[in-house]
């Protein structure tokens, strides 16, 4: 009996195709730092948090990963930390995703950094308790985006608000002086 070997598709030339949410790839993200030096933003983990169509090409939505501890970003954080699911999501060294810096790009962009034998930037993906919270953020993003939207819906109908004047009266006693 002979074994045939069956590669993961996002592992291939073709991983354009088959790249969904709570997969992590190697991308080069921009940062404003980078921008000012006028350097090459280095490669980093990104995880896709979102992948939608605009018109007909495919965009995916990454969040920023690195293995800085950033204790301001706790809310929208996804946090790899445990030894078994770093070496699962195929990171080398326990990473937080801050979701909240994120950027959306065509699967066509340059910044995705294949591995030579692959053909591929995607590492691994999410999974378990990981793949939750991934979820619980995303839900959040997306609320917050309802939220706007439906802000600007309200604006563009009904147009701003104008500021009224506050409606008091000063009322102003004399003293008697004496002469």
């Amino acid at each position: 009996m002979l074994d045939t070997y069956f590669p993961d598709p996002k592992h291939t030339a073709e991983w354009q195709d088959h790249l969904t949410w709570g997969d992590i790839v190697s991308f080069r993200f921009p940062l404003q730092d980078d921008a000012e030096a006028g350097v090459e933003p280095k490669k980093r983990p990104c995880l896709v948090i979102d992948r939608h169509q605009i018109g007909a090409l495919p965009f995916v939505t990454l969040a920023f990963g690195t293995s800085a501890d950033h204790k301001t970003t706790r809310g929208y954080g996804v946090d790899i930390t445990k030894p078994a699911r770093v070496i699962a999501a195929g990171l080398h060294r326990p990473t937080r995703f801050i979701c909240y810096r994120k950027i959306c790009v065509s699967l066509k962009h340059n910044g995705f950094v294949c591995n030579r034998t692959t053909e591929s930037p995607v590492f691994g993906s999410l999974s378990g308790p990981e793949f939750e919270r991934m979820n619980q953020v995303r839900a959040r993003l997306q609320a917050e985006a309802d939220i706007a939207a439906d802000h600007r819906e309200r604006r563009r109908l009904y147009g701003r608000r104008k500021a009224k004047p506050p409606t008091f009266t000063v009322e102003y006693k004399r003293s008697k002086r004496l002469a």
